[in-house]
C-alpha cells in the first residue's frame, strides 16, 4: 500500500512540476507581417483561465511598437506570495507593478514596453498582446478653463486636443467608467497629435 501512495504522489508531483509553464528574462517580440495576436503561453487564449506558472520565475518581454501604431496588453493572473509581482514600463518610463490582473487592458504607443515577471512562489499567468493602427477618428478640440470640458468615452475611442501653449492630445478608448482600470485606457501626448512626444497614462 505503501509503495503505490508514494508512486502517486510521485507521479502527480512531477505531473504538477510539467503543468506548470516557465519562461526567460530578454525575449524581444516584434509586431508579425501577419498582425497576428503574440500569447503567452502559445497555448493559451483570454477565453481561459490563467495558466500555471513555475516557481522562481524571472522573465522579460521588449515588445516593440512601430511608429503609427499602438499595443494594447492584457494579463491573466496571480501571484502566489507577497515579494512576487507583474510589472509593465511604457516608453515614458511610468512603471506600474501589481500581484493580480484580471484582463483589464492596458496601452502603450511607439516606440516600444516592457512586461516583466518576477515570482518566487508558484502563480498563475498568461497574456496577449495585439498591435494596431491607431484609430482614424474625428479629432476634437476643448480648451482648458474652469468649466470642465467632458466626453462620453464609453462606447468608441476618441482623441482630443486640449488648447494650451503647446497642447496636449488625449488619445482615449472605451473604457468602464465606474472602474479605476479605465484610467489605463488612455494615452497622453505633449502636443497637437499622436506625432507629438508620449508623456504619461
Amino acid at each position: 500500500m505503501i509503495p503505490k501512495l508514494l508512486v502517486f504522489l510521485f507521479v502527480t508531483g512531477v505531473s504538477t512540476i510539467l503543468a506548470a509553464n516557465v519562461c526567460k528574462i530578454g525575449n524581444i517580440v516584434h509586431r508579425s507581417g501577419n498582425s497576428q495576436p503574440y500569447y503567452f503561453p502559445n497555448n493559451w487564449n483570454e477565453n481561459q483561465t490563467a495558466p500555471g506558472l513555475g516557481r522562481d520565475q524571472s522573465c522579460s518581454w521588449v515588445f516593440t511598437v512601430p511608429h503609427g501604431y499602438y499595443a494594447k496588453l492584457i494579463i491573466s493572473g496571480k501571484t502566489g506570495d507577497n515579494y512576487s509581482h507583474f510589472q509593465t514600463v511604457d516608453a515614458a518610463g511610468n512603471v506600474v507593478q501589481t500581484q493580480h490582473e484580471n484582463k483589464e487592458p492596458y496601452y502603450f504607443p511607439f516606440p516600444k514596453f516592457t512586461l516583466i515577471v518576477d515570482n518566487e512562489a508558484p502563480a498563475t499567468f498568461g497574456f496577449k498582446v495585439i498591435w494596431a493602427p491607431f484609430p482614424n477618428v474625428q479629432l476634437q478640440q476643448g480648451g482648458v478653463n474652469i468649466k470642465p470640458y467632458r466626453i462620453n468615452i464609453t462606447n468608441s475611442q476618441q482623441i482630443i486636443e486640449f488648447i494650451a501653449v503647446t497642447g496636449v492630445s488625449v488619445l482615449a478608448f472605451p473604457g468602464d467608467l465606474k472602474n479605476y482600470h479605465a484610467l489605463k485606457s488612455a494615452l497622453l501626448f505633449d502636443g497637437n497629435d499622436m506625432n507629438a512626444p508620449f508623456v504619461n497614462k
